[in-house]
């Protein structure tokens, strides 16, 4: 009888284990998709107001969003190029800037 309340006790502990878990996972599912939702509102915002694109048509529509990916296609090639240029930088500590004390 004893080990049939431990069998008991020990599905408990894992369905206990089970959902600490899924509700981990479900919020750190929950504040990426907040986190990727206020980026795209500040990114469309902000490509809206610098752009003269006006939204009125369905076209409209298709056209920002050519011109809001065209955007994003420029910041990840200046994230590239910004990359690129920084690891080919000599970090060495054997380098530094002479000043004249003059």
């Amino acid at each position: 009888m004893a080990s049939i309340w431990f069998l008991f006790l020990v599905i408990i502990a894992i369905v206990f284990v089970v959902l600490k878990v899924v509700m981990k996972k479900q919020a750190i599912a929950t504040k990426l998709a907040l986190v990727l939702f206020v980026f795209l509102m500040v990114t469309v915002g902000y490509v809206y107001t610098t752009s003269d694109v006006e939204v009125k048509t369905v076209k409209d529509v298709f056209n920002f969003g050519g011109v809001y990916f065209s955007w994003i296609g420029s910041v990840f090639q200046n994230m590239k190029s910004l990359t690129a240029n920084v690891i080919e930088k000599d970090w060495g500590a054997d380098n530094s800037t002479e000043t004249s004390n003059g």
